[in-house]
């Protein structure tokens, strides 16, 4: 009684989702999965409602776990080409045609897709963050359950959603429970996906792998066209912009790489992720006004995070903007003592001011948090060259090389020093 109830509420929240109802689909989900915690379809439905708020990886486990318990028909294969879909895009299936645009029917066909070698590896990584799949179902639930009011967040907690305290339902999710809203007269009527006929999907993961072969062999024309289509298709993300940037940047055509760069720091986004992808982006192609820009919006966004403060003190350092490199990196390692960058940049900064003794300390501590890191072991030969503390200095320069053999700086810095030993 209790599965065929669980299975009526999940059908109701796969509606409500459809109807752009999301408190009350994930009301009816999270209740599915009350009535009945082996059933597949709730827990789909709970997913597919993160998925569609954040993307987040828990949704894509969840979503997994869901299909393992099994579904009924006819949401089975609709589920089945969603999970297919979303682990294609990540980069975790690989289509036997290889292409990065499919139209969505072509993931009906599970023979078509292969895993890659990517795959075990990212679900047991994300599978184990969360201790196993269960306790990934627990977090996703509790997740949605406070998002859309349903269960109060226990407040005296380190980690709420690994909490193995019990969450209490709020008011209005008990009072709607108890009035049994699975009598209510709405019509039943099925919900199922739109017909993937004529509907064509795109991976930005194998976009950018393909658009990465293509400038390995030197292809860069294609490059271009493919880059700037996936641009005309998806306008709102970062990545297409910053691979079409590293393009432009290769062909010398400054006039549409600045084009680029306007729009990267003018799309509206609050995805820090989104933002992100931009900072490296332009780092990589120092690019550091525009990239400081980038943080300066994350900043507002997430406030005093190390991360944040570490890599926009880096960025005003390379534009010689002293005073505020020193004041975030500072900042950042108030909050995070043993912050790698910030220690990094913060020694560079202290060599380039030539307070030696000062540096030193700094990239001895960064040493500990980054002892396999060339650029790391280079600054510290360099500081203990300036102190002419040579046979220290030529140990470090040599590491440097060890772990990058092709680090040139580090090898004119190990000449320099066996000239004067």
């Amino acid at each position: 009684m209790k599965a065929a109830r669980a299975l009526k509420a999940a059908r109701r929240a796969r509606r409500a989702l459809a109807l752009g109802e999301t408190r009350d689909a994930a009301w009816y989900a999270l209740w599915s999965t009350e009535l009945d915690p082996m059933g597949g379809l709730g827990l789909a439905v709970v997913a597919r409602i993160l998925h569609e708020v954040s993307g987040d990886a828990l949704a894509t486990i969840v979503t997994r776990e869901a299909w393992s318990r099994g579904l009924p028909e006819p949401e089975r294969v609709e589920v089945e080409r969603f999970l297919r879909i979303d682990l294609w895009s990540r980069g975790l299936l690989a289509h036997v045609g290889g292409q990065s645009l499919l139209p969505a029917a072509a993931f009906e066909d599970g023979k078509a897709f292969t895993e890659t070698e990517a795959h075990d590896q990212w679900i047991e990584e994300r599978t184990a963050h969360w201790g196993s799949a269960e306790g990934a179902c627990q977090a996703l639930r509790r997740l949605v359950g406070a998002l859309s009011d349903a269960w109060e967040m226990p407040g005296d907690v380190a980690d709420p959603l690994r909490s193995p305290n019990h969450w209490s339902d709020m008011p209005g999710y008990a009072s709607w429970k108890e009035g049994d809203p699975l009598d209510a007269t709405e019509g039943e009527t099925e919900v199922t996906e739109p017909s993937p006929s004529g509907i064509t999907v795109i991976s930005d993961y194998w976009t950018e792998h393909t658009i990465q072969r293509l400038e390995q062999r030197g292809q860069l024309g294609e490059a271009i066209e493919i880059a700037e289509r996936w641009l005309e298709l998806r306008p709102g993300r970062m990545s297409p912009r910053i691979a079409l940037m590293r393009l432009y940047d290769q062909v010398e055509n400054q006039e549409r790489l600045e084009e680029l760069e306007k729009e990267v720091l003018s799309t509206e986004t609050e995805d820090l992720n989104e933002l992100e992808e931009a900072r490296v982006g332009l780092g990589l192609l120092q690019r550091f006004k525009a990239q400081r820009a980038v943080l300066n919006r994350m900043d507002t966004l997430a406030p005093g995070q190390a991360f944040i403060l570490a890599s926009r003190g880096a960025a005003a350092l390379e534009l010689n903007l002293h005073q505020e490199a020193e004041a975030d990196l500072h900042m950042a390692l108030q909050l995070e003592p043993e912050n790698g960058a910030a220690l990094v940049n913060l020694g560079l900064l202290r060599i380039r001011e030539q307070d030696y003794v000062a540096a030193r300390a700094l990239l001895e501590q960064a040493k500990v948090v980054f002892p396999r890191e060339a650029q790391v072991r280079y600054y510290l030969a360099s500081c203990l060259h300036a102190q002419k503390m040579s046979q220290r200095a030529l140990a470090e320069a040599r590491a440097a090389l060890e772990l990058d053999p092709r680090f040139t700086p580090a090898q004119q810095l190990l000449e320099s020093i066996l000239e004067e030993v």
